[in-house]
């Protein structure tokens, strides 16, 4: 569930902080939830992104990646959830 997989981010992730609630919306035609924040990681910063579509098998995308690289690589991102269609 939503829970289960925000809660294990939360075991992995120290000072886990969401940027705000979560952002329930609609992708292709498919309900997405995602959230995203900062923390720390093995004492490092950190950004996070859970990312969650009910396709026909549902599918969750975890990222964690230093702060300048979850920005520099957010278009690849994108691109990629933009990929994923209902068929």
């Amino acid at each position: 569930t939503t829970g289960e997989i925000v809660d294990a981010v939360y075991e992995l992730v120290q000072e886990a902080k969401p940027d705000g609630e979560a952002k329930i919306g609609m992708h292709n035609r498919m309900d997405m939830v995602k959230l995203e924040g900062n923390g720390k990681l093995k004492g490092e910063d950190i950004r996070w992104g859970i990312y969650m579509l009910a396709a026909n098998k549902p599918l969750t995308i975890i990222a964690l990646a230093d702060p300048e690289s979850f920005e520099k690589d957010a278009p690849d991102v994108q691109r990629f959830l933009q990929s994923i269609k209902k068929i």
